[in-house]
């Protein structure tokens, strides 16, 4: 089973790393990823990480971006908000880190470190199963 970061995930913590430039941005979106994030600090490993992927069907999100107040600020695309927090979290679990979401997350996540789990993403059958329940295709 490989190990890499589904490309999902891969493409949602890409995305917030752009966010996380602007200050406004970090208030309202980074609230609701650090908000799913912070419900995800209880997985330790990467599997049990594609496990609760897989087991939830993501309309938990919805509440999470209600409670933040993105629903009725914005739309918010709540499956890209869904995967970035998922993506750094395996960032988290596989490199021994933290981001503080109160701070932009470019000096804090290299492009490079998401290149190199790409590169891996492609070839393992893990990273398969998680990027089909992120195309729609979960249990639950």
């Amino acid at each position: 089973m490989g190990d890499g970061l589904p490309a999902a995930w891969d493409r949602g913590a890409r995305w917030y790393r752009r966010a996380s430039r602007e200050r406004r941005r970090r208030e309202t979106v980074g609230a609701a990823v650090a908000a799913v994030l912070t419900h995800l600090q209880d997985l330790a490993s990467v599997a049990a990480l594609r496990q609760r992927y897989c087991g939830h069907d993501g309309e938990w999100v919805r509440g999470v971006a209600v409670r933040c107040g993105l629903e009725e600020e914005q739309p918010v695309d709540l499956r890209r908000l869904e995967d970035a927090a998922y993506g750094l979290r395996w960032l988290e679990i596989e490199h021994d880190r933290h981001f503080d979401l109160r701070k932009p997350l470019v000096p804090q996540l290299s492009l490079g470190l998401l290149d190199q789990e790409e590169d891996r993403a492609s070839d393992g059958a893990g990273s398969a199963a998680a990027d089909a329940c992120a195309k729609g295709t979960r249990d639950g």
